[in-house]
C-alpha cells in the first residue's frame, strides 16, 4: 500500500510538469523506497509489482495482479533461488495473493460496515486466511485482532505520509541552505506538519498496544514443525482452490475424491513421524535439558532444567500436545541446574522408567524426586552400561559425566560441565555443552558446539575460554537462538538452526 501511495503520489505531482516522464521516475522513486526500506524481500517484491503497473498503463496494457505476482516471484527467484526459504518473500507472496484474490467477496459480506473501514478489514482477513500455516510455523501465533486494529490504523496511512514526508521534505530542505531566514521558515513550516503526523503515530501506538494487551489477541501454537506446516497448505491452498473454482464445475464425486486424498495426506503428516531422529538442546537458561526424539517417536529426556516455566515452554515448542509419554529419563546430576524443574516432568508426561546416573551423592532434591516417582508407579534404577531406545544409543562416556548418542554413523556427545575433558575425543560430530559448559577448554571446534545458557548469566558463563577454543566450528547458543534442533543424517547430526 505505501508503495502503491508513493507511485501515484510522485507520478501525479510530476505529471502535469513532465506527463512523459512521470512513469520512469515513479519507478526510480519506488525503487529507491524499496532500498530505504532495507531490501527485504517484501519491498522488492512491493517495487516489481508496482513498477509493472506503472510501466502497463504507459505502454496502454491492462494489469493483472497475478501476472505480475507470478512474473515478480520469477523474476526474484531467478536471481536469487534463496529467496524461496525466507520468510518475508513467503509471506509477501501469499498475502498479496490472498488479498487479491478474497478480498471483494469478504467485503460484500460486509456491506453494512462504513466503507473507510471494511476495505482493511476485510483485506487483513483475506491476508490472514493465506499466510496462517505461515505465520503459525515462524512465530506460532496468529493475530485475531489484526483485522480490527488495521481497520482502524491504516485509513490514516496516506495521511501520515503526505504530512510527514511533506514536513520533513520542505523542513530539511530549506534547513540544508544554511541561511538562518532559512532555517527559521523551515522550522515554521515543518513544525505543524511533523506534529500533525506524530499524531497520528502516537493513534497507531495506542492501537497496536490497547489490541495486542487483550486477553485473546492471538492464537497461540508453541508446536508446529514443518510436516504440520505442509498438512496446513494442502487443507488451505485446497480449500482456497476449492472456493474459487466451484463456480467453473461443480462434481461432487470430483470434489469428494480430492478432498479425500487431501485427507488422507494430512493424516499421515500429522500422525507419523518422520523417520529422522532429533535431538534438542531445550532453552531451559544455564541448564541441562536434552530431548531425543527416535525416528518412530520414542522419546528420551536428559535432565531438565533449572526453571519449570521455562522448560514447559521450551518443550512445548518441539512436542506434539498428543505426546504425553517420556521413555526413558536419564538425570546425569541432582543439582538445580539439572533437575531444578524435576516435578514439572512427572506432571505433565507419563514417565515409563529413570534412570539415575549421578556420580557424585544423592543431594536432598534427587532424593525427592525420586520418592516421588517411585511413589507414582515409575521404575528408578541405577545407571549400568549403555541405554538402547528405538535404535539410539546413549552410553557414559570416557570421563563418567558426559554421555554419547549414537543413531546410526551419527554421534554427537552431551558434556558436563564437570568434565575432565578439555577437547573432545574423536569420532563425534559435535557436542552439547549444558549448564554453560566447562570453565577450562582448550580444544579446537569440532563440527558443530552447541552451548544451553540464559542470557546475561550472572556467573558469567559461557567462559571466554571456551568461546575462544570453539572458534574453528559452528556455534549455537540458546540464549541467543533458543532451542536448538540436531538432526541425524547419513553424514552424522546437523543443526536445523545453520
Amino acid at each position: 500500500m505505501k508503495v502503491s501511495l508513493l507511485a501515484r503520489i510522485v507520478q501525479q505531482a510530476i505529471g502535469r510538469l513532465a506527463p512523459r516522464a512521470s512513469p520512469l521516475i515513479a519507478v526510480g522513486a519506488m525503487i529507491v523506497y524499496a532500498l530505504l526500506a532495507g531490501a527485504s524481500a517484501a519491498a522488492l517484491r512491493a517495487a516489481a509489482m508496482g513498477g509493472l503497473v506503472v510501466v502497463a498503463g504507459r505502454l496502454r496494457r491492462d494489469s493483472h495482479v497475478f501476472v505480475s505476482l507470478a512474473l515478480t516471484g520469477a523474476l526474484m527467484l531467478g536471481l536469487k533461488p534463496g529467496l524461496a526459504h525466507d520468510v518475508s518473500f513467503q509471506l509477501s507472496f501469499a498475502g498479496t495473493a490472498g488479498i487479491a484474490s478474497m478480498t471483494d467477496g469478504i467485503a460484500k459480506r460486509l456491506a453494512w460496515m462504513p466503507a473507510i473501514v471494511r476495505d482493511p478489514f476485510a483485506a487483513t482477513i483475506a491476508a490472514e486466511a493465506a499466510t496462517w500455516p505461515l505465520m503459525l510455523a515462524n512465530f506460532h501465533q496468529l493475530s485475531i485482532v489484526a483485522p480490527a486494529a488495521n481497520a482502524l490504523v491504516l485509513p490514516l496511512l496516506p495521511a501520515i505520509m503526505v504530512l510527514g514526508g511533506s514536513g520533513a521534505l520542505l523542513a530539511g530542505g530549506l534547513a540544508a541552505a544554511g541561511l538562518p531566514i532559512l532555517q527559521s521558515i523551515s522550522s515554521i513550516i515543518g513544525w505543524p506538519l511533523m506534529q500533525a503526523s506524530g499524531a497520528i503515530a502516537s493513534w497507531f501506538r495506542f492501537v497496536v498496544e490497547t489490541a495486542g494487551s487483550l486477553p485473546v489477541a492471538a492464537i497461540v501454537a508453541p508446536y508446529f514443525p514443518p510436516r504440520w506446516l505442509a498438512a496446513a497448505a494442502i487443507l488451505n491452498g485446497g480449500a482456497l482452490a476449492g472456493v474459487k473454482l466451484r463456480q467453473f464445475f461443480w462434481q461432487r464425486k470430483v470434489w469428494a475424491l480430492l478432498a479425500g486424498i487431501g485427507l488422507i495426506a494430512v493424516a499421515l503428516l500429522l500422525i507419523r513421524p518422520d523417520g529422522r531422529v532429533h535431538v534438542y538442546a531445550l532453552d531451559v537458561g544455564t541448564g541441562s535439558a536434552v530431548l531425543v526424539r527416535t525416528a518412530n517417536g520414542h522419546q528420551v529426556l536428559i535432565d531438565v532444567g533449572p526453571d519449570a516455566d521455562r522448560f514447559a515452554q521450551s518443550i512445548g515448542q518441539v512436542l506434539p500436545p498428543t505426546a504425553r509419554t517420556i521413555d526413558c529419563w536419564l538425570i546425569t546430576g541432582g543439582r538445580r541446574p539439572d533437575i531444578g524443574a524435576g516435578a514439572a516432568v512427572l506432571k505433565r508426561f507419563h514417565v515409563d522408567s529413570i534412570v539415575v546416573a549421578d556420580p557424585d551423592a544423592w543431594t536432598a532434591s534427587l532424593r525427592v524426586l525420586v520418592q516421588q516417582a517411585q511413589a507414582a508407579g515409575i521404575r528408578v534404577t541405577a545407571a549400568n552400561g549403555p541405554i538402547t531406545v528405538d535404535g539410539v544409543a546413549m552410553s557414559l562416556a570416557g570421563d563418567a559425566r558426559s554421555w554419547l548418542i549414537q543413531a546410526g554413523r551419527a554421534a554427537l556427545v552431551v558434556v558436563s560441565p564437570q568434565t575432565t575433558w578439555q577437547s573432545l575425543p574423536a569420532g563425534v560430530d559435535g557436542a552439547i555443552f549444558t549448564a554453560g559448559g566447562p570453565l577450562v577448554w582448550q580444544g579446537p571446534g569440532q563440527g558443530f558446539s552447541v552451548i544451553e545458557v540464559a542470557a546475561n548469566s550472572r556467573a558469567g558463563l559461557p567462559a571466554r575460554a571456551l568461546l575462544q577454543s570453539l572458534r574453528g566450528g559452528s556455534l549455537f547458543r540458546t540464549d541467543r537462538l533458543g532451542t536448538i534442533e540436531l538432526v541425524a543424517t547419513d553424514d552424522g547430526f546437523r543443526a536445523t538452526n545453520e
